[in-house]
């Protein structure tokens, strides 16, 4: 923490000391007494979890505010804009979804695009019907 701002000046940058904390984020049996705590910064939740060869890792999806948030968004444009024809709104949902992907599809992270996509799906179909 003494580090950190002396390399945050080199680039012209400051750091906020209200909002700057550091956090102990230690795998599991590395710690004294109970379970690690996920985290939320930047749209995910980093937690540990263990790799398929047994290690520990960390392992990241939306935060759920992020996801819901997201689908909302979706539901309101698919509402406010049902009335144009089927390419438009395939177009803008398209574009949308890869917007999504761009920011939360960091790998292995499929599972919560996937749903997210489902949730798409659903809401568009509610609307389109």
């Amino acid at each position: 923490m003494r580090v950190l701002p002396k390399r945050f000046a080199k680039y012209g940058l400051t750091m906020n000391e209200q909002k700057t904390n550091a956090l102990r984020f230690l795998p599991p049996g590395r710690r004294d007494g109970g379970a690690p705590q996920p985290v939320n910064f930047l749209g995910f939740t980093h937690y540990w979890g263990k790799s398929r060869r047994g290690y520990w890792v960390v392992k990241r999806k939306t935060q759920k505010q992020r996801l819901a948030r997201a689908i909302r968004a979706v539901a309101v444009w698919c509402k406010r804009d049902r009335h144009l024809p089927v390419s438009d709104q395939q177009q803008a949902l398209n574009a949308k979804l890869r917007e999504h992907y761009a920011y939360y599809g960091i790998t292995p992270y499929s599972r919560s695009l996937q749903a997210f996509w489902e949730q798409v799906k659903r809401v568009w179909f509610k609307w389109l019907n």
